[in-house]
């Protein structure tokens, strides 16, 4: 009888171990549950002409109908969002609603869903450079470095990859990317008797100069030889602010704080100034933003500017009178004494992050979005039916890329969400988009960076319109900056 209870016993005690063993293996993540290197390596699943599922995805999301995230603006006007949440749907039976917010409040929509903790909205959409770090640093955004191996970051554009690093882990992937070209007017510079295309930012000034005086003189007083933005809605000075000191070899941060107090951001500081105050740029360009300026070289008021490539889409439809006026090249390094790894532009994307306060099947779901999204499937849309660039750079080496995107389908989407039907046709300036992916670069700016570029705008304009001098008007600057970061 003893005997038979001990066997009892040990009967018992073998299903506690398995039931415990089977509760431990129930309490793993379900987004843990997700092989990113099964079928395939992650690499070969992210090149290949159509997104490969990795395996334990249906196990991890299951239960998941919908993701909601918000878009920045109507879909109307991001055809391959669309067309990517198709794609997703298609691949994966789970829909994908877009929450479509004013592009200025989609970074505080998303700040509200985080701060309630509310679980309803999977994925956020915000700008990079001055949003991106106060989400990851407060613990708002989830951590996805298992998408982000160092096999996978030597697919992308280092400079992009370094700035969805943070605090040395990864919170997001891209939505959409542009890099900065630089763009001219060839009769201008003919002209101007300009007799090369700049190749320094040396060479810009004295090219911009010399188109200034010639249109002043020839077409009017308010044709420029280089227009830029600079208003601080949208902190578009940063751009060209940091492109300057990255074709310095400088850089705008360290160890993750700012770095302005530098002779290459003073030498930026100083060139933008200048360029105002010597006749050779429009002093509207302390107010004008992201799209107002590259509106002023399409229509044909400026020789030069550095823009998004994007434009190379859009100038000839937008300003058709203009039709074989303009050219773009990668952008200048700083003087001829830097290496051409110094033809660096900024790089303009927006970020999708999840929100950490949503349930794991949602984040496993919302990491199996981010993963297609940067795939070759999802970019190839974003190249060839958007206009935008390819964040993943091996888009621009598939010689037969144009034929791989199915057209019924853009044109399908492009109806039901009121949008233009896309053309069928190659990428425009494909090897200078490619070679400013290669050296594009751009940082994550610390929380607090958007009162920084704030006192950075209000610097730039006392300078130009008060006189102030370049160097003492940033010495200011800086010193109301080190009270506000330190």
């Amino acid at each position: 009888m003893k005997s038979k209870s001990v066997v009892i016993l040990c009967v018992f005690l073998a299903a506690l171990l398995v039931v415990g063993i089977t509760s431990a293996a129930q309490g793993e993540k379900a987004y843990e549950l997700i092989d990113w290197n099964k079928p395939l390596p992650m690499t070969e699943r992210l090149l290949a002409d159509q997104y490969v599922l990795p395996e334990g995805w249906q196990e991890a999301t299951k239960g998941v109908k919908e993701l909601v995230f918000f878009n920045s603006g109507a879909l109307t006007h991001d055809i391959a969002t669309a067309i990517g949440m198709e794609l997703f749907e298609q691949k994966t039976g789970i829909h994908v609603k877009a929450l479509e917010v004013g592009s200025a409040y989609t970074f505080p929509k998303f700040l509200s869903v985080v701060t309630s903790k509310d679980p309803s909205v999977h994925i956020g959409f915000i700008r990079a450079e001055v949003e991106y770090a106060h989400v990851a640093s407060a613990g708002w955004a989830h951590p996805i470095d298992e998408l982000w191996t160092p096999e996978v970051q030597a697919l992308y554009s280092p400079g992009l990859v370094d700035c969805i690093r943070w605090d040395d882990h990864f919170y997001g992937s891209v939505n959409i990317v542009q890099w900065y070209v630089f763009y001219y007017r060839p009769s201008w510079l003919e002209a101007a008797g300009v007799k090369k295309v700049p190749e320094t930012w040396e060479e810009v000034w004295e090219a911009a100069k010399k188109c200034r005086e010639w249109a002043k003189e020839n077409l009017g007083p308010d044709y420029y030889g280089l227009t830029f933005g600079a208003t601080k809605a949208g902190h578009i000075h940063i751009a060209m602010l940091s492109a300057l000191t990255y074709s310095q070899g400088g850089r705008t941060l360290k160890e993750g704080k700012f770095n302005l107090d530098t002779p290459e951001f003073r030498e930026s500081w100083s060139y933008l100034v200048n360029s105002i105050k010597e006749d050779i740029a429009d002093v509207a360009c302390l107010g004008y933003s992201w799209s107002d300026y590259q509106k002023v070289f399409g229509m044909g008021k400026a020789a030069m500017m550095l823009g998004y490539s994007v434009y190379a889409v859009k100038f000839p439809t937008d300003f058709p009178e203009m039709a074989g006026d303009w050219a773009a090249v990668a952008p200048p390094k700083w003087d001829a004494t830097h290496p051409d790894s110094h033809r660096i532009g900024y790089i303009n994307y927006d970020e999708y992050v999840i929100n950490n306060f949503a349930d794991d099947r949602h984040k496993a779901a919302a990491m199996l979005f981010l993963d297609f999204y940067r795939s070759k499937e999802a970019c190839m849309y974003e190249l060839l039916v958007e206009g935008n660039d390819s964040f993943l750079p091996a888009v621009y080496d598939d010689p037969n890329i144009v034929d791989k995107v199915d057209w019924d389908l853009a044109k399908a989407v492009a109806e039901r969400i009121g949008a233009s039907e896309p053309v069928k046709a190659g990428t425009t300036i494909p090897e200078v988009r490619a070679a400013s992916a290669k050296t594009a670069r751009m940082e994550a700016l610390p929380p607090g960076a958007a009162y920084v570029s704030d006192i950075l705008s209000e610097y730039l304009g006392k300078s130009v319109i008060e006189g102030m001098d370049a160097d003492e008007a940033l010495s200011e600057a800086l010193s109301k900056i080190v009270q506000y970061t330190h």
